[in-house]
């Protein structure tokens, strides 16, 4: 996926990978002249010709692995999964080019609406928001906390928590894993003192944290527990995903 945008024609047939396939080395020369930071704050219109959309696409990738007529009349698509080399962990739609803009658009309002987690993540995760906000609610109540003016907005009368995802036993390399001194001074200008904070993190030593303690709210996963007693542990990424997706900050 370095090096190649998945091709999807028009329609089905020969006829119309070939139409992608010359759209494609018309404009391969362009591919190197073009980055994402052009297109930053200046997208292209999503029913641009196809020509215009696979510049933006394809940035600096010059390779079109096209959904050709094999493919499509394939019984069986194998995505190989072996060594290092070949990982899904990318975000589909800046790899997949449609030829036909209605079926890009039809393909990620799909992913949008039906590709979630079941009701049962879903619903453990709604337990533990709601449980987070009312701490918070608790909170300023009875400590009369007075969050900083510009952190009121779409406030939900003082409800909000905010949010840290620190990986820490995941990271192959070791200069990621920095000291939690460093995380507060990389994050204090985007939080606020005093806030309730939600950490999703592999670190089981909460000690760790201390130096955040200092200054936020910190609550985890193993604080609302109770609530998902039931709950399959394989799920509690999942529910932490979500948790920490409901974060102001």
């Amino acid at each position: 996926f370095d090096e190649c945008v998945v091709g999807f024609p028009s329609q089905r047939g020969a006829d119309a990978a070939r139409r992608l396939e010359d759209i494609h080395e018309r404009q391969k020369p362009n591919f190197a002249l073009h980055y994402h930071q052009e297109y930053i704050n200046n997208p292209t219109l999503v029913d641009a010709s196809p020509s215009l959309r696979l510049r933006e696409v394809a940035a600096s990738r010059g390779s079109l692995c096209l959904y050709d007529d094999k493919l499509q009349n394939a019984p069986y698509v194998n995505f190989i999964m072996e060594g290092n080399d070949y990982r899904l962990l990318v975000h589909f739609y800046a790899f997949f080019f449609f030829a036909d803009w209605r079926h890009d658009l039809w393909t990620k309002r799909f992913v949008r609406d039906h590709l979630r987690y079941h009701d049962e993540i879903q619903c453990a995760a709604a337990r533990i928001i709601t449980a987070i906000r009312d701490r918070v609610r608790y909170r300023r109540r009875k400590s009369k906390i007075t969050y900083a003016s510009n952190r009121l907005e779409e406030d939900h009368d003082g409800d909000e928590y905010d949010s840290f995802h620190i990986r820490r036993g995941d990271f192959q390399y070791e200069e990621t894993r920095v000291s939690a001194e460093e995380i507060y001074e990389n994050s204090r200008e985007e939080l606020t003192p005093g806030a309730t904070v939600y950490v999703a993190s592999d670190e089981s030593d909460k000690n760790f944290f201390k130096p955040l303690a200092k200054h936020y709210d910190l609550v985890f996963l193993d604080d609302f527990k109770h609530l998902i007693e039931d709950l399959n542990p394989n799920y509690y990424g999942m529910v932490e995903q979500l948790v920490a997706s409901k974060g102001r900050v």
